[in-house]
């Protein structure tokens, strides 16, 4: 499309003598001028040669907004609140009503919403946080911070990590990769930030669940993968210790200390639960409850389950029975990469100083 250069002025002053007193129209006007468009041509040409000529269309401030300054404010307000109340899973009609901004049309709320930054985009999978849970990291994080635990701590020092994960045996995990994830209305910076985080993942419905017990350790890559039945529960704990956890603190990074970490359980601090703790000489290193961010593990399970995922999409297995799909489970977290592992493990230290800085919310791992 060609571009026409903008009339000045005196070629405006111009075109008017020459066709208001010279007679000059129509093709032979456009002919003489080709360097602008014939419609500004035939505008200026009809202007009353004393007329201003200063373009006011740029000036003309066009109809007014359908959200006035007010409104604008009820819609932050609104976002706010429904992310307390409604935990951060609410829709742009949520938001309209809560705001009372009924009457416009909700395409004109979602159209201030995205100019402003906020999306319908896709929660990360971190577990929601409440104050006294950002209270208790906090705590936690400065108390390392008072101790001045070594950066080696969290590699040599400890013998390595373990926690339970879940996957979800689907008949068909082909469709059932291809489906929608939660979503909430949040800028790209609120990732982290409480209430914009979707709930922890909850496995148990809508199929069979494949349950492992895993464990890694700082140069050591995955020790142990081991699949258990049933909820686990201080009795079924205490025999996972008793059966597992001897060759797990030999295969570890320090054999001779013994320290090893897993998220707050209930189960884990059940008394039968520290007899066999106590029997097998091994020592809980505590973090805080609704912590996988404290947890190098938790960002193996997360990769692990976006391969299992994705697999099911490049193969298209359309059908698979619950022991294949254990198995499949099993050899993927086998084969993760050690030096992953450790890569991850050594990012501790800095997480500590990110619980801190965040005031105990969560973090980016």
């Amino acid at each position: 499309m060609k571009k026409y250069k903008k009339i000045p002025i005196d070629v405006s002053i111009y075109l008017r003598y020459l066709h208001q007193d010279g007679g000059v129209k129509g093709k032979e006007l456009e002919n003489r001028f080709p360097q602008y468009s014939a419609r500004s041509i035939h505008r200026h040409a009809a202007k009353p040669i004393g007329a201003d000529t200063t373009d006011k269309r740029k000036s003309n401030k066009g109809r007014p907004r359908k959200l006035s300054a007010r409104d604008k404010r009820h819609v932050e307000a609104a976002i706010h609140h429904l992310r307390r109340t409604e935990q951060g899973i609410f829709t742009s009609i949520h938001v309209q009503e809560q705001s009372g901004t009924t009457g416009v049309s909700n395409r004109t709320v979602r159209r201030y919403m995205n100019r402003e930054g906020y999306g319908y985009r896709q929660c990360r999978k971190k577990g929601q946080l409440t104050p006294k849970d950002c209270e208790r990291r906090l705590k936690f994080a400065k108390d390392i911070r008072k101790r001045k635990l070594p950066e080696e701590f969290w590699t040599t020092g400890i013998g390595f990590y373990v926690d339970g994960v879940s996957f979800v045996h689907k008949t068909n995990p082909y469709a059932q990769a291809k489906s929608a994830r939660t979503r909430s209305w949040r800028k790209t910076s609120e990732g982290l930030s409480m209430h914009c985080t979707g709930k922890a993942k909850k496995e148990g419905t809508g199929g069979s669940v494949a349950k492992f017990m895993v464990s890694i350790a700082y140069g050591k890559g995955v020790i142990g993968v081991h699949q258990y039945f049933g909820n686990i529960n201080g009795e079924k704990f205490a025999s996972i210790v008793r059966e597992h956890f001897p060759q797990l603190l030999k295969a570890g990074s320090n054999p001779s200390g013994g320290y090893f970490i897993q998220d707050n359980d209930p189960s884990q601090n059940s008394a039968k639960a520290r007899d066999a703790l106590q029997e097998v000489k091994a020592h809980q290193f505590k973090i805080p409850a609704r912590s996988p961010d404290l947890n190098p593990i938790e960002n193996m399970f997360h990769l692990i389950s976006k391969k299992i995922r994705s697999d099911a999409r490049k193969l298209r297995i359309e059908h698979e029975s619950f022991d294949a799909f254990s198995r499949r489970c099993a050899k993927t977290m086998w084969e993760f990469p050690s030096n992953i592992i450790d890569k991850t493990i050594k990012t501790m230290h800095k997480r500590i100083g990110m619980v801190i800085d965040s005031k105990g919310q969560r973090i980016k791992y």
